[in-house]
């Protein structure tokens, strides 16, 4: 496993994204999100019903959920209000790419 993360690292660096940044380097505006939220209607529709299951299940425990599309653009978020104050504030918000170029190593957007 930790050999996974010092490729991603290593990768994330190639890439230019320093160990110090807090926010994805790639966030859509409101006419890209728009269109990408469009463009993935179909894995949308599908994915927040059993999103919303999932939180049903977790409401109460600081639990979000994040559904990013294949490049890793956040297309929807649920979760405590606590929490997702916490996401903002680190702009994990829909139209952020959580990718390795964009933000470096991280459970979405890590390759293996």
């Amino acid at each position: 496993m930790f050999e996974v993360i010092k490729k991603s690292q290593a990768r994330s660096m190639s890439y230019g994204i320093h160990e110090s940044l807090v926010f994805s380097k790639k966030i859509l505006d409101s006419t890209g999100l728009s269109e990408r939220i469009l463009k993935n209607r179909d894995l949308i529709m599908a994915a927040e019903p059993f999103m919303n299951q999932l939180y049903g299940f977790v409401r109460g425990s600081e639990f979000f959920a994040i559904l990013t599309d294949a490049e890793g653009c956040i297309l929807s978020i649920i979760g405590d209000d606590d929490i997702l104050k916490t996401a903002d504030e680190l702009k994990m918000i829909p139209g952020a790419f959580m990718d390795e170029a964009s933000i470096g190593t991280n459970a979405m957007g890590s390759e293996e």
